[in-house]
């Protein structure tokens, strides 16, 4: 006569590992086994919980609940599928499977075994696999800035490509306090790896996080996030006329073509005149009036063959009257950055020194300027760096209102007889004064490096 011992009922058991690293969650389970099972054949007595009879599990022998020798947990090792436990305790077999807790003769379980899971606490969200942290450059710096974008470059081999999802849609980023997501844009090249990422930071202090590895993702980008620090147009030129700010300006190009830029792509401009017209929408307005930024990166082909190429107009003659015209001066052989902008009295005139511009060559220009003061001048950076501004005509009187005026790229607005000739890039227009530091950061984000995976690389599986 067999007699039957109780059974445990389904047990689950939770660890709570803490180590250097931070702490895990560990989830595992147990089947039921029988905790005293008496074995045909030995008189009806159950054996003691020993290995060998004689020693303690642990000591020498072991205990392997509900084991059939086999270690397929199905406590049936003589195939007759009748789960009669023939096989004496500590002989072999495992529970739930072939895996049994740690200290009772059978192996440890293993993260992903038995659906065992080890998720850190400050995981995000579980469903995106894979993580690495995003270290961001700011050496250098006097501050540090807000609400930055910075770019990252997926190159590397520091994450895998294949986990990205179709164009990196299936990215996420999170800030360094595992709550925060980060808005970002992708800046798109042949592959993801080619591409640029663009995210906005809250500070460019602390690292951030990318999460990627969830193929059912929806698409996460937000570019209109991105670029709403002050950002009245980003134009980044990539086979694209469309702006990526909220505004959503559209360039009505004239001749212009597409071509490989600074970042991804960019836009060449030709003789004997071409163009992008982004029009009189009320963001562009009267820019400088209480300051404002405009930034571009350029790879003139000559310093023109007219005088003072333009980058960036908005006005109604080739004085900048009515508004103002970001320039290139190419009466010296080394050429110089050229400012001017529109008073009611005397209009206002600046520019670098000599010799500052490389023909051809890229280059990142910024000019910052506030015309509410005609006492103020206007700040000129070339590649991250403040140059010595010389005026050469002080302004007086009060600005005009330019409302009417469109904004153009790579030729006057009111005419066909300044035109740049090179190649644009990554223009961008803001009705704020950045900062020398945000300026020496946005150049280094393109022509070096502001962030960049680390080797710290977490998967779940």
């Amino acid at each position: 006569m067999r007699r039957h011992s109780p059974r445990y009922p389904l047990i689950a058991l939770q660890l709570i590992l803490s180590s250097s690293i931070g702490s895990c969650r560990l989830s595992y389970e147990l089947s039921e086994f029988d905790a005293n099972p008496t074995l045909e054949g030995q008189g009806g007595e159950a054996p003691a919980p020993f290995g060998d009879g004689d020693e303690p599990a642990g000591d020498g022998g072991s205990v392997t609940p509900a084991g059939d020798g086999d270690g397929d947990g199905d406590g049936d090792d003589d195939g007759d599928g009748d789960g009669d436990g023939d096989t004496p305790l500590g002989t072999g077999g495992t529970a739930s499977g072939g895996a049994a807790p740690g200290g009772m003769g059978g192996e440890a379980p293993s993260p992903g075994a038995g659906g065992a899971v080890m998720i850190p606490d400050n995981w995000w969200d579980d469903t995106f696999r894979t993580r690495v942290r995003v270290d961001v450059d700011s050496s250098g710096l006097l501050g540090d800035l807000v609400d930055f974008p910075v770019a990252l470059r997926l190159a590397g081999g520091r994450y895998e490509q294949s986990k990205a999802g179709d164009a990196g849609i299936a990215l996420r980023f999170v800030a360094d306090d595992h709550t925060t997501v980060l808005p970002f844009e992708v800046e798109r090249g042949a592959t993801l790896e080619e591409s640029i990422i663009w995210i906005r930071v809250a500070t460019t202090a602390e690292p951030f996080w990318l999460y990627y590895d969830n193929p059912g993702a929806p698409s996460g980008e937000q570019p209109n996030d991105v670029w709403s620090n002050g950002f009245v147009a980003v134009l980044h030129l990539n086979d694209t006329t469309v702006d990526s700010t909220i505004f959503g300006h559209v360039g009505v190009d004239s001749g212009s073509t597409s071509t490989s830029g600074r970042a991804v792509g960019g836009r060449e401009f030709h003789l004997p005149s071409s163009s992008l017209l982004l029009g009189t929408a009320s963001s562009l307005s009267n820019l400088f009036v209480d300051g404002a930024t405009v930034s571009l990166w350029m790879n003139p082909t000559t310093y023109g063959s007219s005088l003072y190429p333009r980058l960036l107009d908005k006005s109604l003659d080739a004085l900048a009257g009515g508004g103002f015209g970001l320039q290139l001066n190419n009466q010296d052989t080394g050429g110089r950055v050229h400012f001017e902008h529109d008073f009611s009295t005397t209009f206002g005139q600046w520019q670098t020194d000599c010799c500052q511009l490389s023909v051809p060559g890229w280059q990142h220009v910024a000019v910052t300027y506030d015309s509410s003061n005609p006492e103020n001048d206007p700040s000129i950076y070339i590649d991250g760096n403040a140059l010595i501004v010389n005026e050469l005509s002080a302004p007086s009187g009060t600005p005009p209102d330019d409302s009417t005026v469109p904004l153009s790229i790579g030729e006057r607005s009111g005419g066909s007889d300044r035109p740049f000739e090179g190649t644009l890039d990554e223009i961008r227009i803001s009705d704020v004064i950045r900062s020398p530091d945000w300026t020496r950061m946005e150049h280094r984000c393109i022509a070096a490096t502001c962030a960049m995976l680390s080797t710290l690389s977490e998967a779940l599986d």
